[in-house]
């Protein structure tokens, strides 16, 4: 047809776009400052992104111009926050939301026992997102009622793999299809902080981490993660502050990729740091530029939700290529030899 494309590869290598499972645009930058970390972002190669605490208004308008061809922008899908009250008022971060300190509005929602729960997925499925993230300090009966409300709403379920005080085994029976950050599933009954701030402000000091026993058996936990089909959204560069806490989490992603857990590649970092995500998957945790180019791209679009259209190249599916010059199964940082990158079959 007239739309039809030739793009002539020879001597080239073909790659789906890159997926950044969890970021943070707008966490503390202007409306500018938002479009050129999209911007910047696209121009790493990754075409998609999913950013897990945000204000829905900006996240849904910059989708809207970023479909439209009015900015030049990754793919852009966003969750809802679920949290308590206690949370709010002491999460620094919170002074971003003025008009929702009190957990109010529907993208970033305080939660307890006597919430309707059906009605509150709703408001945050109103907002355009596609998941929901269960942050810190939730009870299991909650974080049961949220998960089974956001699954009739087909949104995802993103959580913490440590709530404080639960643990990766309290709630490991719920449906939850993400688990984030991997060195929170060190936590067990017996060192686990009392409440989510305990352990943030202690997240990189060393010292810290020498309440983990030496040899720490995640073994049971992982097969069943990958039973459940539980993604482990690793981000593992968000714990590059400490040297233990950086070791621990390697420990841990390595051991789950052995086990069959499927490893998205999530920053949960300011900036646009996916590629170096990417590396540290294959240089320091071992899995091959094949086995992390698949947590970038369709491990990553099955975690938000998007694999029967995004994530792989397929006829059609949406094309988010990457053209390279050099092989990155050979080297993943050959990723960095971009001759161009397409979004939604448009060249940038």
């Amino acid at each position: 047809t007239d739309k039809t494309v030739i793009i002539d590869g020879k001597g080239q290598y073909l790659v789906p776009g890159l997926i950044d499972s969890h970021v943070h645009v707008m966490m503390g930058a202007g409306e500018e400052g938002q479009k050129e970390l999209l911007l910047k972002m696209l121009k790493t190669g990754v075409t998609t992104i999913q950013d897990l605490v945000g204000d829905a208004r900006d996240l849904a308008f910059y989708s809207k111009q970023q479909k439209r061809g009015l900015i030049n922008s990754p793919e852009i899908h966003f969750a809802a926050m679920f949290t308590t009250a206690d949370f709010m008022e002491k999460d620094f971060r919170m002074a971003m939301f003025p008009d929702g300190q009190k957990g109010e509005l529907p993208f970033l929602q305080a939660v307890d026992e006597k919430t309707d729960f059906k009605m509150a997925i709703g408001r945050a499925h109103g907002t355009g997102a596609t998941a929901i993230k269960l942050y810190a300090g939730l009870s299991k009966n909650i974080i049961e009622n949220l998960t089974n409300e956001a699954h009739e709403m087909h949104m995802k379920v993103w959580s913490h793999a440590a709530q404080f005080p639960l643990t990766i085994q309290d709630i490991m029976d719920i449906d939850i299809d993400v688990l984030c950050h991997a060195g929170l599933l060190a936590y067990t009954s017996e060192n686990v902080p009392s409440e989510y701030h305990d352990w943030f402000q202690n997240l990189y000091d060393d010292d810290h981490y020498q309440v983990f026993p030496e040899e720490l058996d995640f073994d049971s936990i992982l097969k069943t993660m990958s039973q459940n089909n539980t993604i482990l959204d690793a981000t593992l560069l968000a714990w590059k502050g400490s040297d233990k806490g950086f070791e621990l989490a390697t420990k841990i992603i390595k051991k789950a990729h052995q086990l069959g857990v499927k490893i998205t590649t999530g920053t949960d970092v300011q900036g646009f740091p996916t590629l170096e995500e990417l590396y540290l998957l294959v240089e320091v945790v071992g899995l091959s530029p094949k086995e992390a180019l698949m947590s970038s791209s369709k491990n990553g679009a099955e975690a938000i939700g998007i694999e029967k259209t995004h994530g792989t190249i397929e006829i059609g599916k949406v094309a988010n290529l990457i053209v390279l010059n050099e092989n990155p199964l050979e080297n993943i940082r050959n990723v960095e030899k971009i001759d161009f990158i397409m979004v939604r079959g448009k060249s940038i």
